[in-house]
């Protein structure tokens, strides 16, 4: 017990003594009369009025003193300004808050009359309607080209799809694929140029099947030779060339996004490391404008391309039957055959995926060295039939054994030995997404020194 308590615990004993010798009750010595409250019928006494006054005093020193004490004993707050400050921002956070709304609606004002003014603006023939280059003040803005992909509904009312911009910064290095060169590119969009070939197709925007889709990035062509895409990532080729593998849950989202494609009759074809890109997340598909779309009732003429080494001679075969008289990896199929050959769209398109993913989430180099190690280029004049074999079946097998669902462990096993075989003998078989695990399956196990002697 300190000081205070004990001076404090003084004074209220005190008090109350004193407090109790001067009730009138209590006085009442032999040699003194007891003191009577007045009524309105009796006359106070001097000593009576004494009395009552001493109490009120005592009642007044003995609150006071309370109240003191309680003051000593509270918590002051170590800045005297603190409330202050507190009330002062509370006040600034009000204000900021009155004035976003203000902002608000005045971006909100600005947008609808911008997005009127596009909506009245006449798109090209490839649906797009352009703004100037931007000249604001903004610097990071500066020189950039909005583009507003413009449909019309079922009211034939325009509606804004897609709102893209040109970036104005060039690549770090040279990208440059086998028809296309992204042009510029930051963070958000990336400009693509033709290299090679025709004027992109008028139809090359259409991208009703892709609709729910959340890793497969079209290109949208916003004149003959110019097209804007999303930006997906790093390439997944040249990550890996720093990184060994990654996480094979980032492919599960992509493998999901391709089984919604197959339930459409719609085909990627030309799966690849070098048309995957990697954003840390997710694995996403770009340079898809040349997929397979088999429509029964809109019959087309389908030209697409296909990668020799994420396919076999089998499969060219059939997906491609002119393919070994010119050479050219470029053809043309009509709608019939086109639904003819589902089965194999399909399973060629699991098999590349299934090529990709192996090679992106295996930490060493053994599965890499068994994929590597055999001659995967198609020649006219020998069957290859898939990437596994008798040589390094075991290999596989553990990669399989990590990433796969027991129960379809046989299905993986044949689509990497012969894809072709498997489309032609099963019977709606499974999709790859449903095939796959992902929850757990953590790289701990790929390309293990052991065998598995389970029989596939």
């Amino acid at each position: 017990m300190n000081n205070i308590q004990k001076i404090y615990i003084f004074f209220i004993i005190h008090l109350s003594n004193s407090r109790k010798k001067l009730m009138p009750g209590t006085v009442n010595n032999q040699n003194t009369q007891p003191i009577h409250h007045h009524t309105p019928t009796s006359k106070p006494n001097k000593l009576s009025r004494f009395l009552k006054a001493l109490r009120k005093v005592s009642n007044n020193i003995y609150i006071r003193f309370v109240d003191l004490f309680r003051c000593c004993f509270s918590k002051t707050p170590k800045n005297p300004q603190g409330q202050a400050k507190i009330d002062e921002n509370d006040r600034a956070e009000k204000l900021e808050k009155i004035l976003q709304k203000i902002s608000a609606r005045k971006i909100q004002q600005y947008y609808r009359a911008h997005v009127k003014r596009v909506k009245e603006a006449p798109p090209n023939d490839y649906g797009i309607v352009s703004s100037q280059p931007y000249d604001g003040t903004k610097p990071e803005h500066i020189g950039r080209t909005y583009h507003f992909q413009i449909k019309k509904d079922g009211q034939n009312q325009k509606k804004i799809l897609r709102v893209m911009y040109s970036p104005t910064k060039g690549p770090d290095s040279p990208m440059e694929g086998g028809f296309k060169s992204i042009d510029r590119i930051d963070k958000k969009f990336v400009r693509l140029e033709i290299v090679k070939g025709d004027s992109f197709r008028k139809e090359i925007n259409n991208n009703d099947d892709l609709e729910g889709t959340s890793t497969v990035i079209p290109g949208i062509a916003v004149d003959s030779d110019t097209m804007i895409a999303r930006f997906g990532g790093d390439s997944l080729s040249d990550y890996l060339q720093n990184i060994s593998s990654i996480n094979p849950a980032h492919f599960e989202n992509a493998v999901k996004d391709l089984q919604t494609l197959h339930k459409r009759n719609t085909y990627l074809i030309d799966i690849k490391l070098a048309n995957l890109t990697y954003d840390g997340k997710n694995v996403n598909f770009i340079d898809v404008d040349n997929r397979v779309r088999i429509d029964p009732k809109k019959p087309n003429i389908t030209k697409f391309n296909i990668t020799l080494c994420y396919t076999t001679t089998k499969l060219l075969r059939v997906l491609i039957p002119d393919f070994f008289g010119d050479g050219s990896g470029s053809f043309s199929l009509g709608p019939k055959t086109d639904a003819e050959k589902k089965s194999y769209f399909k399973v060629s398109d699991e098999y590349a995926f299934l090529l990709a993913m192996i090679i992106a989430t295996s930490k060493k180099d053994d599965l890499k060295r068994a994929f590597y190690g055999r001659n995967v280029g198609v020649k006219k004049n020998r069957e290859f039939h898939g990437v596994m074999n008798n040589d390094n079946q075991s290999y596989f097998r553990n990669w399989i054994q990590a990433h796969v669902k027991p129960k379809f462990h046989s299905n993986i096993a044949s689509i990497l030995r012969d894809p072709y075989e498997y489309a032609q003998k099963s019977s709606n078989p499974p999709y790859l997404s449903d095939m796959l695990l992902f929850k757990g399956s953590m790289l701990k196990g790929v390309c293990r020194n052991f065998w598995v002697n389970s029989s596939m």
